[in-house]
């Protein structure tokens, strides 16, 4: 990843612009590092190769370090619904285990689905309703 392809989405004014661009990506990679620890308490390393989980783990560091950045060219998303899969799982169990701000998770997968819009053409995932949710499973 190139640094200059990634900046905080509201800098702060008359910061230095060297020192503000080095801790954005010492935030980014420390939330990208907690991602990937996370994802040792699920099944995500037998379900997808690891490069996803590690596109997916760069990609939520980048939301949570409130970097601004074109993340489909920068990661080179291939399977664009197991990337959106592996970040909702994620994002779930950050939740589940941390609590956190429902909105700034509602946001996040805002921005998951735009890149699944963007890469599918502009079509939902056969998987979700009209509100971009999962239906719920019936237990049989």
């Amino acid at each position: 990843m190139q640094k200059r392809q990634v900046e905080y989405a509201n800098p702060k004014s008359g910061a230095d612009p060297k020192q503000t661009r080095d801790k954005l990506m010492n935030e980014l990679v420390q939330y990208a590092m907690n991602f990937a620890n996370d994802s040792f308490q699920t099944s995500l390393c037998i379900q997808y190769p690891s490069e996803n989980i590690a596109q997916a783990c760069v990609f939520l560091g980048g939301q949570f370090a409130k970097a601004q950045a074109d993340w489909g060219n920068i990661l080179e998303v291939e399977d664009v619904e197991n990337f959106a899969s592996i970040c909702v799982q994620l994002l779930e169990l950050v939740s589940e285990k941390k609590g956190g701000d429902r909105k700034a998770f509602q946001a996040m997968k805002i921005e998951i689905e735009k890149l699944r819009l963007v890469a599918g053409g502009g079509k939902k995932s056969p998987r979700e309703n009209d509100e971009g949710r999962s239906p719920k499973r019936q237990r049989t």
